[in-house]
């Protein structure tokens, strides 16, 4: 069996989980150096919702963004794509919403 073959069917196992308990499932996927998902078909097939997370700070220490990350909501089976800037508060693994006060 393939890595894609797999993959496929771990998507497809969390989405059948999902129907079944009438529930959310998050499944967090590596991507490469390009910004692509290793098995995009899988993966974007099966997901109603596609994030990924940017991180200007990474790229440039300097940037006037550091401490912001952008979540592009790239798959959106609810609504429009879009991008959502919050702020990382990554030594508590979250982020916070910038609107808010």
């Amino acid at each position: 069996m393939t890595r894609e073959q797999v993959v496929a069917s771990a998507c497809r196992g969390l989405k059948n989980l999902a129907v079944e308990l009438d529930c959310h499932v998050i499944a967090l996927a590596q991507l490469n150096d390009d910004g692509l998902m290793r098995e995009p078909g899988a993966i974007g097939n099966d997901a109603s919702v596609a994030i990924k997370v940017e991180r200007p700070d990474m790229e440039e220490p300097e940037s006037p963004r550091a401490g912001e990350a952008g979540l592009v909501i790239e798959k959106n089976g609810f609504g429009p794509p879009t991008t959502v800037t919050v702020a990382g508060h990554l030594h508590h693994s979250r982020f916070a919403d910038m609107n808010q006060p």
